[in-house]
């Protein structure tokens, strides 16, 4: 049973030239939902066989989980991913190779990514949020290429940096019909994170579309109403529709089916 499990949830994401990121994070989960995680970071080493018998089943054991590590990870694989992994014994040097080959500062790969990120637009039937999902999906395998800092100053730099760049992406590809937000948030000091800019992007889309349920419903009751025909007059007196109006109205309509006079208080 467990095994096919496994299976099912491996097969949902399968690594191409395109999801490593996505892919990663994935495996990285689920090998550890597994127990396996200590098998393909190589934490756990395999234990050096001597004559003691018993390290046999310890190292039985091992052999066991580190076979299903790769097992699992070659699962996750297309078929020409996996050609290329099969030739690994243990489950550390099948990680390292992909992560070598997907990870490494591909100067073609980067340039790729950034064409994408220019040219991707908010359709006009793209919501806010699917939007944005997308567009996180490029930023998160731009951020394997970032360089790496050892000074926790030069990181915090970069990564205000990479926030900023983060909110004129997201703002520039948004539809014309948000400017009115976006254009809000260029004189801002300190300048929005990308999080509160989807928060208020949210919200509008949200007003947008309860007004235009609100105004569809106003239009179609005006609408009704202009297309019902009216009474003739001989039922409808032509009063101003005042107050004293409806009660002269009303006293109309009263003698038409009341055979006594009918007197109205002085004001």
């Amino acid at each position: 049973m467990a095994s096919s499990i496994e299976s099912v949830h491996v097969v949902l994401v399968k690594l191409d030239n395109s999801n490593y990121v996505h892919w990663a994070s994935f495996m990285r989960n689920f090998l550890k939902g597994q127990n396996l995680w200590k098998y393909v970071t190589g934490s756990c080493k395999m234990p050096i066989a001597t004559s003691d018998a018993s390290l046999s089943k310890v190292i039985e054991e091992w052999e066991t989980n580190n076979s299903r590590a790769i097992t699992l990870l070659a699962s996750a694989l297309s078929p020409s991913i996996s050609l290329q992994v099969g030739k690994f014994e243990f489950a550390y040097d099948a990680w390292s190779f992909l992560e070598k080959r997907f990870v490494g500062t591909n100067f073609a790969q980067k340039y790729k990514l950034e064409m994408d990120i220019r040219s991707l637009r908010q359709g006009p039937s793209l919501f806010i949020s699917d939007f944005f999902a997308q567009m996180s999906l490029l930023w998160d395998q731009s951020a394997v290429m970032y360089p790496k800092f050892a000074c926790d100053k030069d990181i915090l730099l970069f990564q205000s940096y990479i926030d900023e760049v983060k909110l004129v992406q997201f703002l520039m590809a948004l539809r014309d019909n948000f400017e009115a937000v976006r254009s809000s948030m260029f004189y801002r000091t300190p300048l929005p994170s990308v999080e509160t800019a989807l928060s208020e992007l949210l919200s509008e889309e949200t007003r947008r579309q309860t007004g235009g349920i609100l105004g569809s419903s106003i239009t179609e009751t005006e609408t009704v109403l202009a297309a019902t025909p009216r009474r003739s007059s001989k039922f409808l007196c032509s009063q101003v529709w005042t107050i004293s109006g409806y009660v002269s109205c009303a006293v109309q309509l009263l003698q038409r089916i009341w055979p006594y006079e009918i007197h109205l208080p002085k004001a």
